[in-house]
């Protein structure tokens, strides 16, 4: 009985030692414990340890997950004007070839699609432009992810809305 005892407590350790665990206490550059164990990096920094510098447009482990992926697809969105009035809607994110910018439709329920340009891993600035379909406009604004909710601030023609969207 007690040999058992001894040979399942040395494979347990002879396993561990073999495949290794990944300490919290190892992230490196302003990383913190993500809460499973790895690591949640600050930009630029990924990797398993945060120990990796990504350049712009790419993420996580060997930088090989494109930053804007996340961006992709439905998101129900709420905004409001500056007098507080709120309308809900939808509005998506799709690629272009660029690796650092995407495009956003239909912010305000108006139909018009900008380009949108990462500024990090979870944000994205839209530069000054004029809006192609729906309304014709003069747009710029900027957005980040925390959390799985995206916050969106849009200027329209010299007017800001503030806008509030989670992916479908």
């Amino acid at each position: 009985m007690q040999k058992n005892i001894f040979v399942a407590f040395l494979t347990t350790i002879i396993l561990l030692l073999a495949v290794g665990c990944h300490r919290c206490d190892n992230c490196l550059h302003g990383g913190s414990c993500d809460g499973n164990g790895g690591c949640s990096c600050v930009d630029p920094w990924s990797g398993r340890n945060c120990d990796t510098s990504c350049v712009l447009g790419l993420e996580g482990y060997n930088c090989a997950t494109p930053s804007k992926v996340k961006f992709f697809g439905v998101w129900n969105c709420t905004s409001k004007d500056p007098l507080g009035n709120s309308q809900s809607y939808q509005i998506t994110f799709s690629d272009t070839t660029n690796a650092v910018k995407m495009v956003m439709q239909n912010f305000n329920n108006k139909g018009y699609k900008v380009v949108c340009t990462l500024t990090g891993k979870e944000k994205f600035d839209v530069q000054e432009q004029f809006s192609t379909g729906g309304l014709r406009a003069t747009v710029s604004g900027n957005a980040i992810l925390r959390g799985g909710a995206l916050t969106i601030y849009i200027t329209e023609d010299g007017t800001t809305y503030f806008g509030t969207a989670k992916l479908q």
